[in-house]
């Protein structure tokens, strides 16, 4: 019974961190995370 409920709460641990992970990555894509992704778009042209 311990080993399952200890089951059973890592998956809840690692479900609450994937839900603040994504809502942290949204909030990192509107803000800081454009810039370095256009920088790399624009390297890609330049390559190319």
């Amino acid at each position: 019974m311990d080993f399952k409920k200890e089951i059973i709460l890592e998956g809840c641990r690692r479900n609450m961190t994937g839900r603040k992970r994504t809502r942290r990555n949204l909030r990192e894509m509107k803000r800081g995370a454009q810039t370095p992704i256009s920088s790399s778009h624009h390297k890609t042209n330049r390559v190319q």
